[in-house]
């Protein structure tokens, strides 16, 4: 695995964790096989390089929890790569802990209202192309609006830093990430960011206060 950013991104800006109560991240799963022309991809998994990359982030997230001396907990999309990358990250970390899984990030995610017209726009279009229209309209048939479902999504991430000393991972998928990304931080550019395997953002509960990190920027955030 190459250098991951996020992984990066918590050792730069989390050298003392004394006054830090948690850390959460949403990341997309690990590399996945090629999505079939006109299918879902719902059961393509992951490649032996996503396997392989999944176990070492799990060796890296290893290394924080040591530092923090925080306990871990890992929700994932029920979606079969997420499911494997979950293992494989947990089997990284060598700890004996149980994913739990949540519908917000995926099958159907939180974004999506009706799954079977959702599906449909995926199915027959770019992941990405949809997205762009979904979120310069604010709104899309089979869609929630963008806000109320990035602001669900926050609510999922701000429970879990609830949880004192605690290191929690969500694992998702680049087509929910990428409009929370949007929701939380913006781009002025109109560029919607899409994030790579394994790549994400970082939430931190330090003086009672949110910070979220995203391609080596920090945010303060309010919780909803």
């Amino acid at each position: 695995m190459s250098e991951n950013k996020i992984i990066k991104s918590i050792e730069n800006n989390l050298t003392d964790f004394s006054d830090v109560s948690s850390v959460a991240m949403i990341i997309r799963h690990a590399e996945r096989g090629i999505i079939p022309e006109n299918e879902s991809g719902f059961h393509v998994n992951l490649t032996d390089k996503g396997e392989n990359d999944s176990i070492k982030f799990g060796e890296e997230v290893n290394k924080i929890l040591r530092k923090s001396g925080f306990d871990l907990d890992i929700y994932t999309s029920p979606v079969p790569r997420c499911l494997n990358t979950a293992e494989n990250i947990i089997k990284g970390t060598d700890r004996e802990i149980l994913y739990k899984i949540s519908s917000y990030l995926g099958d159907p995610g939180v974004y999506i209202s009706d799954d079977t017209i959702a599906g449909e726009a995926f199915l027959n279009r770019n992941a990405s192309d949809v997205i762009d229209e979904y979120l310069k309209k604010g709104e899309m048939k089979g869609f929630h609006k963008p806000e109320e479902a990035g602001n669900r999504l926050l609510s999922l991430i701000s429970k879990s830093l609830n949880n004192q000393n605690n290191f929690t991972v969500h694992i998702s998928h680049d087509a929910i990430i990428a409009p929370f990304v949007h929701h939380l931080v913006g781009n002025n550019s109109g560029i919607i960011i899409w994030p790579d395997f394994l790549e994400g953002m970082i939430f931190i509960r330090k003086n009672n206060e949110i910070t979220c990190c995203f391609d080596n920027r920090i945010f303060k955030i309010s919780e909803v």
